[in-house]
Order: C-alpha cells, then structure tokens, then sequence
C-alpha cells in the first residue's frame, strides 16, 4: 500500500510503501538531499566533531577491532560503527584491514598515518605529527574548537 507524504524541507508530496514509512519519526523527506538541508549545518558540525573525537581516541592504540573501536566511543550498534569507520576511511583517516565478508575473520581499523600535513592556519607553516588528529598545531588548535569539544580532547569533561 503507498501512502502520500508531504516533505518537511520542501513541501512536495511524494509516496512511500507503508513498510518505508517510519510511524514514529518526527519528521518526513523526499531524498537525502531534503534530509541534509533539514538538519542543517549543526549536523554537520556534530559529525565533525564525532569524527575529530574519534580520531583522537584511535591514535596510538594500533589496530583496533570494530567493537573496541565502538567501546571507546561509546558506541554499542554495530552497523552505526561501520558506517562511522565508512566515513572515517572514505575521507582517508583510518585504514582497514582484514573483509569480514569475504574471510569471516575480524575487521581491523588504525589511524591513517598521513604525513607531511601543514597547519591550516593562515601564515603557520608548522609540519604536523602524524598523532595530531586536527588540522591545526598545538599552538592553534584552541582557537578553532569551542570550549566543550577542546575539555572533551583533553579528557577532561
């Protein structure tokens, strides 16, 4: 059965199976562009951030298997800590190793060791550490991150 649904970004009406139509959820789109313009930049800068944290979290600690990747963001659903990782090896942040799918065994992910990074900084020509997980040196990264995500990097909050 097809049901008619007005979208919540741009107001057109479009039609879903029954079985696609989540009765719960807030609030309705046409296509995934509709959902970005939704939410906005706020989502996007979360996920910046997320992905940063995570990042942070990896350095050092060698290859990690998906659920202590999901331990120690604080993560427990699997499929949404694939996706995270996706993202993550899509930009070229982390690497993996070992298909699940095709030999049965674990996935390992690690930091992506990129290598002769510079500062974003305007004027800063500082070489960054391969364990730096920002864009920034130490000397400008403050500058850059609201006061919670800095506490959060540090461990502190």
């Amino acid at each position: 059965m097809m049901l008619t649904l007005i979208c919540a970004q741009c107001g057109r009406e479009f039609q879903r199976k029954s079985s696609d139509v989540h009765h719960e959820a807030k609030h309705q789109f046409c296509s995934r562009a509709c959902t970005s313009r939704f939410h906005g930049p706020d989502r996007a800068r979360a996920q910046g951030r997320r992905q940063r944290r995570t990042l942070f979290l990896m350095t050092g600690r060698g290859w990690l298997t998906t659920g202590q990747v999901g331990v120690l963001i604080g993560k427990q659903n699997g499929s949404a800590i694939r996706s995270h990782l996706g993202d993550l090896l899509r930009k070229g942040e982390v690497e993996r190793r070992c298909d699940e799918m095709t030999t049965g065994k674990p996935v390992y992910w690690r930091r992506a060791a990129r290598i002769g990074r510079v500062c974003a900084e305007p004027g800063c020509g500082t070489i960054l550490s391969r364990y730096n997980p920002d864009d920034y040196c130490a000397l400008h990264a403050a500058r850059h991150m609201d006061h919670v995500e800095y506490m959060e990097l540090c461990g502190v909050a």
